[in-house]
C-alpha cells in the first residue's frame, strides 16, 4: 500500500510540474502575441499617417496643377485678344 502511495504521489508531483510548466509556456506565449499585438498595431498607425500626409501631398499637388492650368488658360486667352 505504501508503494502505491508513493507512485502516486511521485505521479502527482510529476503531473503538478507538468501543468506549472505548460502554463508558464502560456504565459510567455501570451506575453509575445501582446507585443506583436502592440508592434503590429504601431506600425499600422504609421502606416495610416503616412498615407494620410501623401494624400494631402497629392492634393496639394492637385491643386497647383489645376490653378497652373488655370494660369495658362488665362494667358493664352490674354494674347488671343
Amino acid at each position: 500500500m505504501s508503494q502505491e502511495l508513493v507512485m502516486e504521489r511521485d505521479k502527482n508531483k510529476s503531473l503538478t510540474e507538468r501543468v506549472e510548466d505548460l502554463e508558464r509556456q502560456l504565459e510567455s506565449a501570451n506575453k509575445e502575441q501582446e507585443a506583436l499585438i502592440d508592434i503590429f498595431s504601431e506600425e499600422r498607425n504609421r502606416r495610416d499617417q503616412e498615407e494620410d500626409n501623401l494624400r494631402k501631398k497629392l492634393k496639394d499637388a492637385s491643386s497647383t496643377i489645376q490653378d497652373l492650368l488655370e494660369q495658362l488658360n488665362a494667358a493664352r486667352k490674354g494674347h488671343k485678344v
